[in-house]
């Protein structure tokens, strides 16, 4: 309902003459419907100007999460609050802004609200390390009109989607409460994106020397069969099977193995040479040669 716009009232018999203004507060009317009768409000409490402010509503018969949110957005179209009122706990109370009561204990008690209405409490000091949470609090039903109708507390949807009736001031606390976490949560991540940027970095420092030592392995094995060719040719060898032939020399051996020289004396064969560690001198231990028989006796390869 709009300024300037009237509603369809109640029955004199059932509303009374004019609007009530208990306590000299704001004025209230039951069972008034919109002028296009799309909602219709137990209580509905105008503002000073006459003009429709909020609606209460005591929903005792079932109703849906999908049904509460379209009346509360029919009451929204309008301009028009709502707070929904239940003894039970319901499926829409968290979506919409509601109070769950309970009845007196005995006579000359009020009505208690059980859930609804939340204080955001922070530890001291505060800080993303001290514990911090929405709490439901409880108080009268009395207490929390009179707090929901002045202004005091507003329907406030927390980041689950969860509404509840707390104090600005504990939004402003949760926000920088939140925005602290952010903060932390955004130093977390870039000393994480950075510790990602180092380790490509690692990587790609890693592939880059794994890459130089092959060019660097593949330049000296070709220098190598180049210093061996006139071998090659001596012997009558296909230069291609030479690395096949040397690993197998060095796997039987199970020693480090290098070439030396063609040896004269060893009909032109080819010195091998060998050691056992990486300190040991390298030591004669072989020849590959196209005489055998010339081959020196003793050798370990």
């Amino acid at each position: 309902m709009r300024a300037g716009e009237r509603v369809a009232r109640a029955s004199p018999a059932e509303a009374g003459a004019g609007h009530r203004r208990p306590g000299g507060g704001l004025p209230a009317e039951l069972e008034v419907s919109s002028a296009t009768r799309n909602w219709l409000a137990d209580v509905l409490v105008f503002d000073q100007q006459d003009r429709s402010f909020m609606a209460l509503e005591a929903q005792l018969s079932p109703m849906t999460a999908q049904d509460a949110a379209m009346r509360t957005e029919r009451y929204a179209a309008d301009g028009v609050a709502v707070c929904w009122v239940s003894v039970e706990k319901r499926p829409w109370e968290r979506g919409v802004p509601s109070l769950r009561v309970a009845p007196p204990r005995s006579r000359g008690e009020a009505w208690t609200v059980r859930h609804g209405m939340a204080r955001y409490t922070w530890a001291a000091p505060h800080t993303v390390k001290t514990k911090a949470a929405w709490t439901h609090i409880s108080c009268s039903l009395n207490e929390a009109i009179r707090w929901i109708l002045q202004g005091q507390v507003h329907a406030h949807t927390g980041p689950d989607g969860t509404v509840w009736w707390t104090a600005p001031s504990y939004v402003q606390l949760a926000v920088v409460r939140a925005r602290l976490e952010a903060d932390a949560e955004a130093v977390i991540q870039e000393a994480a994106a950075e510790q990602r940027r180092q380790a490509a970095k690692q990587r790609a420092a890693a592939a880059e020397q794994r890459r130089r030592a092959a060019e660097d392995q593949d330049r000296e094995q070709r220098a190598e069969q180049e210093r061996l060719t006139p071998f090659f040719e001596h012997a009558g060898m296909d230069a291609a099977l030479w690395p096949a032939f040397m690993h197998m020399v060095r796997s039987a051996s199970g020693k480090t193995v290098v070439c030396g020289d063609q040896s004269p004396a060893h009909g032109n064969g080819l010195l091998l040479y060998s050691r056992p560690r990486k300190e040991a001198a390298f030591q004669l231990a072989g020849v590959v040669c196209p005489a055998p028989r010339r081959s020196p006796g003793g050798l370990r390869v």
